[in-house]
């Protein structure tokens, strides 16, 4: 395990997390916009790193705002910092590889190059084979309910 976690904070993984989030217009951290820690990006990408290694790091609070939803209903939502996304990219550049290795081929949820589209050719491929059931689990409202 950390072995994957010296992978996780090595320059190279923490460069390419960065390249992946650099053009979010999230907030650094409460306090620090993007745009200003980029005149310092590598003293705050060094001290995020530095934290995450010592054992330091605490994620920022949350920035919540409310949405509407089709319904007319209101939905909380909660956002990451763009340091705390950094750390979490870090982490799913190691482990992603991982974890895809152990998932079901016909799982198509969250994960990287697979699309709805592709979903719904698989399904049509099991019916033609003959295999009639489709399942959908989804529990409704359910991010609601985590405090």
């Amino acid at each position: 395990m950390a072995d994957l976690f010296t992978q996780a904070l090595s320059p190279q993984v923490i460069n390419a997390a960065w390249k992946h989030l650099r053009t979010e217009k999230t907030v650094w951290r409460p306090g620090l916009n993007r745009w200003d820690m980029e005149n310092d990006l590598v003293l705050h990408i060094l001290t995020l790193v530095d934290e995450l290694r010592s054992g330091r790091y605490r994620p920022a609070p949350l920035r919540q705002f409310t949405i509407t939803k089709g319904d007319g209903k209101q939905r909380v939502l909660s956002a990451l910092s763009l340091r705390d996304k950094l750390a979490q990219r870090a982490v799913l550049t190691v482990l992603e590889p991982i974890g895809e290795q152990l998932f079901c081929n016909d799982s198509y949820g969250y994960r990287a190059g697979r699309s709805i589209e592709m979903a719904f050719y698989r399904a049509k491929e099991r019916i033609v084979c003959g295999l009639p059931w489709l399942v959908d689990a989804d529990i409704r409202s359910f991010f609601d309910t985590i405090p």
